[in-house]
């Protein structure tokens, strides 16, 4: 069992079902879309020029087990099936050129998502942060939002939702929390263009 979801069973052990499950699905023509109650994660751009994050504590501290996990997986170069998304090819057919272009950028890439994920829990303790780091908070939510799409078999945001019995439920909860929040982020920025 992963740290992810011993952990969780703790929280949920805490109350029956945690605020931060409680949803319900609207239909908007062809694709579902999963809307929170509460919004997750709300931003204000305050009048010095930088953005207000606000989110509940069970949601950083969920934020918070799930970049720790990521960011150990990436430190120690684990080749878990999770981390293939962060990684994506640049040639499908052909193997040498693949091999060269994985061996060129891979440690770039594993230093660029450890710097997101830091700047997110980061963030997760300041009372404001700067555009910049929303950006990087923006790519940290997708980077969590990629790996576990990748470890629960998720390949569209739009599937279905996983039945409660359904060993990948939490994380699928979370995957479609870590979605509210990146839109949050998104909106949040193109508001200010």
């Amino acid at each position: 069992m992963s740290i992810i979801k011993e952990k969780l069973l703790l929280l949920r052990a805490q109350e029956k079902r945690p605020s931060w499950m409680s949803f319900a699905f609207i239909n908007s023509g062809f694709q579902p879309q999963c809307r929170w109650i509460s919004n997750p994660m709300l931003i204000e751009f305050t009048k010095t020029g930088m953005y207000r994050i606000t989110t509940l504590e069970k949601e950083r501290m969920i934020l918070s087990i799930i970049s720790d996990e990521l960011h150990e997986s990436l430190k120690n170069n684990n080749q878990k099936k999770e981390l293939s998304r962060l990684f994506p090819p640049g040639y499908l057919d052909k193997p040498e050129a693949e091999k060269d272009y994985q061996s060129m950028i891979h440690n770039e890439l594993v230093t660029s998502h450890i710097n997101a994920l830091e700047i997110l829990k980061g963030s997760l303790i300041k009372p404001e942060v700067k555009e910049q780091e929303l950006m990087e908070i923006m790519r940290a939510l997708n980077i969590l939002r990629l790996s576990l799409g990748e470890r629960i078999n998720l390949f569209e945001s739009f599937q279905e939702e996983l039945a409660e019995a359904d060993p990948n439920y939490d994380l699928w909860i979370i995957f479609q929390i870590i979605g509210q929040m990146l839109a949050s982020v998104v909106d949040s920025l193109q508001q200010q263009i």
